[in-house]
């Protein structure tokens, strides 16, 4: 399942910390539509480039980039810096 939720959280020294949740559902939406038609494009790619032998490999393309975006969900990242942390988890 790709991640529907982006946590970002920012620390930083003698300062206020901030928190946001980034609703990355929103961005999916808004990409839906595009992939739909970039799927066209993307068959006839395959068909013009299926002799060379690159036609599968682009047929894969959005399967890959699915999978690639499924992995993404359970993700930790934090990085420190001397006096500040950020803090970023996708759910």
């Amino acid at each position: 399942m790709i991640p529907l939720w982006m946590r970002l959280k920012v620390i930083e020294e003698n300062k206020k910390k901030v928190s946001l949740w980034l609703p990355l559902f929103l961005v999916w939406l808004l990409l839906l539509p595009l992939v739909i038609l970039l799927i066209p494009f993307l068959l006839l790619a395959a068909l013009i480039t299926w002799q060379k032998g690159y036609g599968k490999m682009i047929l894969m393309a959005l399967p890959m980039l699915w999978s690639v975006l499924a992995g993404l969900s359970g993700m930790r990242v934090e990085v420190e810096k001397k006096g500040s942390i950020v803090f970023m988890q996708f759910i």
